[in-house]
């Protein structure tokens, strides 16, 4: 399997018997669980939980067991939420893995999803996240907004199918 270079994120940091091993999680990689990879070959300002570097990575692995992360090692700056770059997703529902970092909000209760558009309703899981669309014409004025939809639709709408295994 060819490496390439990708974003790893480090998730946990595990101290065992054997060794001190970092649990990651690549987002570009066909394996959407956390691998465990050996510390030491890590420099030791990343065994920390949200740190994220660059590495090699076989990304078609589809198991953990089968995730290769390799040199060259390059700690990633940290995101900068105040760059304008960053969009302000926020997560809501019980239910996420792996997003930590994004803000949990209420369920938008009676809103209606940008995509299906349901109401939403108490226990529904989703996201908010920024909307940007139109193309200044009278007829398609810019425009720039705050959106919810359900996890469901979300993941459809980038071609993953929620209910089948590996999308």
């Amino acid at each position: 399997m060819r490496l390439w270079r990708s974003l790893v994120r480090v998730v946990a940091v595990e101290e065992l018997p054997e060794g001190v091993f970092l649990r990651v999680l690549v987002p570009a990689s066909l394996c959407k669980d956390t691998t465990r990879i050996p510390a030491e070959k890590i420099p030791k300002e990343a065994w920390k939980p949200g740190v994220r570097f660059f590495a090699r990575v076989n990304l078609e692995a589809e198991a953990p067991d089968a995730m290769r992360v390799e040199d060259p090692i390059e700690l990633a700056a940290p995101p900068d939420p105040d760059d304008g770059l960053a969009p302000r997703m926020k997560r809501f529902g019980k239910g996420w893995a792996n997003l930590e970092e994004v803000e949990l909000v209420e369920v938008p209760v009676g809103e209606l999803c940008f995509y299906c558009p349901v109401p939403f309703k108490e226990g529904d899981m989703g996201v908010w996240q920024r909307y940007s669309g139109g193309d200044g014409s009278p007829t398609r004025p810019f425009v720039e907004k705050e959106v919810a939809m359900h996890r469901t639709c979300l993941l459809k709408a980038c071609g993953i199918d929620p209910e089948k295994p590996n999308g």
